[in-house]
């Protein structure tokens, strides 16, 4: 099992929206969707940055 969903417990953000979508709140479902969008953005974000700067510092040694 890769993800469970024990209530109360346990809830993955996939199962999230699973489960606020078959329940018709489509609002709280909206809220996991934004959540998960600004993590991502975040993440890649940080990604970028991070690849940026490695290749800055990389290009400085090899000019050495």
């Amino acid at each position: 099992m890769i993800a469970g969903n024990i209530a109360n417990k346990t809830r993955t953000l996939p199962l999230a929206i699973y489960s606020e979508v078959a329940a018709g709140n489509l609002e709280g479902a909206y809220g996991y969707v934004a959540v998960v969008l600004m993590i991502s953005f975040f993440v890649l974000s940080l990604m970028n940055y991070f690849t940026i700067k490695g290749r800055k510092y990389a290009n400085k040694d090899e000019e050495k």
